[in-house]
């Protein structure tokens, strides 16, 4: 940036006299900053609108769900014994279980006697002459299986060490526990329950059959059953071998290879043995679905307040957007007050937003054809419209809507959801027509203000801001070409006084000289 040194010969501030006229110059320009920062408080708003309505969309399309309305709910008499929780399709009932027998599964661990205890962090350069006799080998290979099926393969040189081990055999569904602050022994035990379950180790093609002793496997002697001090540890070999769970439902002995299951519907969960039968009882989950429906209202009613709320929103025209020089000489507080009625009123008397805003009040406010019942509208099961001032909020009865719920949960759920045959709007659920109508308002709304994640705005908003932007480029350049210009006049003016101070100087010189 070059140095301008003027005002020398003239006695005047240029700089201040330039900077003054430029001031004048902006007010252009600031005028239309304000106005493109205005556009954009006015596209945010919208879409702060949306980003509502998508939401109250979502909502109203859950509400449309069989799901939504046909929900159950199980309880147990005895939790502790029996916890239950019922899915959607659960059928309304009764079921009286006693548990003579939970499941359990395969659980290996070895007897210690004395103080002697397992390294884990021994390699398996100790067993070499049990697992690399021979000079030339490198590596050791065996398998495990929590099941007597299913089973993975397990490598091991010299160097691997037997923690290494423990940790692989636990992707065979194996959990293991090391007592390393105790005994020192090691603890295997199946993550799946029931009869099959079945820990068991072995070396080449066939698994060892239920009548061999795991002590008779040199690998897992040597490397589980070996202690520090030399000694052989046992294996209790009945524990070695899961259990189904066996219990009575209904009169019914039968048996389950977990502790959890399905019956009916309902995931039972069986935790511990009962000496008398427990009671399941599965009804319709009425509390469930008031929840849902209240929350969907409440949802329509912040909704539809905050479109009330920008509606009426006060306009303050004599709060323009800041530019930046206005907000140098202002704290943050005080920017914060200016912009918060600066912001206000962008989307006061909205044609849109009222239009959008009666369209949602007509989708729920009006009855649903073709529905086979008393409750085809939000006022028979107990929703209706407020005061005249609160602008369409609507409000619950939570007794007349539990009734309806109770006496005809298949009509509370076609006022909501019910498709149209006919193609008829009117025959329409609630909750389907607000739903389409939704997409259309927020189709609407983005044409005109576009969407965040957007990577070009094509809205009708979006392009007058990039007109905007074109306008103020075009205002920039000016604003250079005109300070330009002031400087290259005033820079003249100073050159010709300076001229005419020498020849006035050289004028009074010569006057003197014919004095003399």
């Amino acid at each position: 940036m070059s140095m301008r040194i003027v005002g020398l010969a003239s006695g005047m501030d240029i700089d201040q006299i330039v900077n003054d006229l430029m001031e004048v110059e902006r007010i252009r320009l600031d005028s239309v900053y304000q106005d493109k920062t205005r556009t954009e408080w006015k596209r945010d708003e919208y879409r702060s609108i949306n980003l509502k309505l998508r939401t109250l969309r979502d909502a109203a399309f859950n509400m449309q769900l069989q799901s939504t309305y046909l929900t159950h709910k199980a309880v147990s008499s005895n939790g502790n014994a029996i916890s239950v929780s019922a899915k959607g399709a659960a059928a309304p009932g009764e079921y009286r279980i006693q548990v003579n027998q939970l499941a359990q599964g395969a659980v290996w661990a070895a007897d210690y006697k004395g103080d002697g205890k397992i390294d884990v962090e021994k390699n398996f350069a100790a067993f070499k002459e049990a697992y690399f006799a021979d000079e030339s080998s490198e590596e050791y290979t065996f398998k495990v299986s929590a099941n007597g099926e299913d089973f993975i393969e397990i490598t091991i040189t010299e160097d691997t060490k037997l923690s290494d081990v423990l940790t692989k055999i636990q992707g065979a569904g194996i959990n293991v526990f090391h007592d390393q602050e105790g005994t020192g022994q090691v603890v295997f035990s199946t993550q799946d329950l029931g009869a099959k379950a079945k820990i068991v180790f072995w070396q080449g093609e066939t698994i060892p059959g239920d009548d061999e002793n795991f002590e008779e496997i040199d690998f897992v002697k040597e490397v589980f059953l070996k202690t520090d001090n030399g000694e052989y540890a046992s294996v209790d070999a009945a524990k070695n071998s899961g259990k189904d769970a066996e219990l009575v439902i209904n009169g019914l002995v039968t048996s389950r290879s977990s502790n959890t299951f399905e019956l009916g519907g309902v995931t039972v969960t069986l935790k511990e043995e009962t000496e008398a039968p427990v009671t399941i009882t599965v009804s319709h989950d009425i509390d469930g679905v008031v929840k849902r429906i209240t929350d969907f209202v409440d949802l329509y009613n912040e909704t539809i307040a905050e479109i009330n709320g920008k509606l009426m929103e006060p306009y303050y025209r004599d709060f323009p957007p800041l530019t930046d020089k206005q907000k140098e000489a202002m704290s943050e507080r005080e920017i914060e007050l200016w912009e918060e009625k600066a912001k206000s009123g962008m989307l006061r008397n909205d044609t849109m937003l009222s239009g959008i805003l009666s369209e949602m009040r007509l989708a729920l406010g009006s009855a649903v054809a073709g529905i086979e019942g008393e409750y085809n509208s939000l006022h028979t099961i107990g929703i209706t419209t407020g005061l005249w001032h609160e602008r369409g909020n609507l409000h619950v009865n939570e007794t007349k809507l539990r009734e309806a719920l109770a006496k005809d949960p298949e009509s509370v759920m076609a006022l909501f959801g019910q498709k149209s045959e006919s193609g008829e709007t009117s025959e329409l659920g609630l909750a389907r027509r607000l739903h389409e109508g939704l997409g259309a308002s927020i189709d609407r709304i983005a044409e005109r203000a576009g969407s965040s994640a957007s990577l070009y705005d094509q809205s009708f908003l979006g392009e007058q801001i990039r007109r905007y932007d074109e306008r103020i480029e075009t205002l920039e350049e000016r604003l250079t070409r005109t300070e330009e210009r002031y400087w290259r006049q005033f820079s003249a003016m100073e050159r010709a006084l300076q001229e005419l101070y020498a020849q006035s100087d050289w004028l009074y010189q010569q006057l003197m000289a014919l004095q003399m």
